[in-house]
């Protein structure tokens, strides 16, 4: 039996191969440093990163680094902090970080997916957590670094307490800061997925108005006594006349209408405020905008340049109705 042996040039002793880091890339397939003295160097990596409160790139971020892969000088301000390093900074830019890493995705692709199948299959098992089985247990959130119970944790099984790492305020707070900075990515992201999933999204909202009848019918008597009590009248004739001035596009994220994606006429300053739908008030939004906006104001949804522009379209559009109203009436006349 041949026992294959490797020395570590760290602490120069001879070991077995099992006792080495795996690494591929090397002739050998295992690390040059055993397991025991790579340990012990990360643990004073940690050591050395936890002194370190201010790096070069805090002081003066406004100093020059090469990136290695795009071999452009840049401010410090475009590599990512990293504490271990001599000065601050990653060793790539934010620009390449980002390229190479959607680039390792789309290559590990496959053995992502099975290592995070196999994982959701083992934590599965894990009938009950922590978490459920005491609501009252304290956890500390490290964003906002208060001491809040297990109730204001979003579940996750596969932690070991059975809770998400920060508390449900901050990760809402969080997601929705994301969402306002990426409006436009969410809008596609979202309408991407409503066209590989329209099937599934029409049996999910015909199954829920199915089992939630009475809700659905408090909603649309709700609305139909709003429009009563404003005597809203819009006609067919408005409505196509809406379509055709915003030239069959969305009005917010300029989107052209389709089958998968059709857009609604939409009260830009919404039904439940008291604001009925008129020609100063229709707006043409995707299904993505206008279940987005919702009955919010666009004072909350919006800039205050978006909201100028919209509102200009609106005069011009009352002003287009007007003529169009005009030369239809005197069409009428010459006829009769």
């Amino acid at each position: 039996m041949i026992v294959v042996t490797k020395k570590c040039t760290r602490c120069s002793e001879t070991k077995l191969l099992s006792e080495f880091g795996r690494r591929p890339e090397r002739p050998s397939g295992v690390r040059s440093k055993c397991k025991v003295c790579e340990s012990v160097l990360q643990q004073e990596r940690v050591r050395r990163r936890k002194q370190r409160t201010i790096t070069p790139r805090d002081k003066d971020p406004a100093a020059l680094k090469r990136c290695p892969q795009c071999y452009e000088l840049k401010s410090r301000d475009s590599f990512y902090a990293a504490l271990e390093t001599a000065d601050g900074c990653a060793t790539y830019c934010t620009t390449c970080m980002q390229s190479r890493r959607a680039s390792y995705y789309v290559q590990h692709s496959d053995s992502r997916r099975s290592r995070a199948k196999a994982y959701a299959a083992l934590n599965k098992q894990r009938a009950i957590t922590p978490r459920e089985l005491d609501h009252t247990v304290l956890k500390r959130c490290p964003k906002c670094d208060t001491v809040k119970q297990r109730a204001y944790f979003y579940p996750k099984r596969t932690t070991a307490d059975g809770c998400s790492q920060v508390c449900k305020e901050c990760d809402t707070a969080s997601s929705r800061a994301w969402n306002n900075a990426n409006r436009k990515r969410c809008s596609e992201n979202l309408r991407r997925w409503y066209s590989a999933n329209i099937v599934h999204c029409r049996d999910y909202s015909r199954a829920w108005c199915a089992a939630n009848r009475q809700k659905t019918r408090e909603a649309t008597r709700k609305r139909r006594d709003a429009k009563r009590v404003l005597a809203e009248l819009f006609t067919t004739d408005m409505d196509d006349f809406v379509r055709m001035f915003w030239g069959s596009h969305c009005a917010i994220c300029g989107i052209e209408v389709t089958a998968a994606n059709p857009c609604h006429i939409d009260h830009w300053l919404p039904l439940s405020k008291g604001h009925a739908l008129t020609m100063a008030n229709a707006v043409l939004l995707c299904r993505s905008c206008n279940s987005s906006k919702n009955n919010r104001l666009p004072s909350t949804m919006y800039t205050a340049t978006v909201i100028a522009q919209i509102e200009e379209q609106l005069c011009q559009q009352v002003v287009a109705w007007q003529a169009y109203g005009a030369i239809a009436s005197e069409l009428v006349i010459d006829i009769d």
